[in-house]
């Protein structure tokens, strides 16, 4: 039985420490490495009111986190109230059990009692479980060109 949080406020997150290794190996799997005091940092910036970002964590029936997503709240001219996931990650071991399925169903949920009703976001081309779970939960997948640049 997993239980589902949402978190605007990294102070409000219990037992952060329990979280890093999931976010570390959700880095790694991207092939970023940050240490823990990075990641305490981006959550303490990302997860700020007027950000707009938001937390989800799945815990497993001892409390431990098992998975998180992590995207932000917009406004745009085609879809006035809408989430980017920047990110959905579950861990090793609990994978094929569907987590990331009931997470997501519950981010959903969420999302439409905040009055948003537009969900987007995007996996790499070679990552075939995070297609077959989109597909699998009504998403359209599309082919696009991911453009991006860093500003330095």
């Amino acid at each position: 039985m997993l239980t589902f949080k949402a978190y605007n406020n990294h102070e409000c997150i219990e037992n952060i420490e329990d979280h890093m290794l999931l976010f570390q190996h959700q880095l790694k799997s991207i092939g970023k490495q940050k240490t823990h005091d990075e990641i305490m940092q981006s959550l303490s910036n990302a997860l700020k009111p007027e950000n707009k970002a938001v937390l989800f964590v799945a815990y497993d029936t001892d409390g431990m986190p098992k998975g998180f997503a992590f995207g932000n709240k917009g406004v745009g001219l085609e879809n006035n109230n809408y989430f980017w996931l920047n990110e959905i990650h579950v861990d090793v071991s609990c994978r094929g059990k569907g987590y990331a399925s009931a997470l997501l169903t519950w981010i959903e949920q969420w999302l439409i009692e905040n009055n948003i009703n537009y969900l987007a976001t995007m996996t790499g081309k070679a990552n075939s479980a995070s297609q077959r779970l989109f597909k699998k939960k009504g998403y359209d997948l599309e082919c696009v060109f991911w453009i991006d640049k860093t500003l330095k």
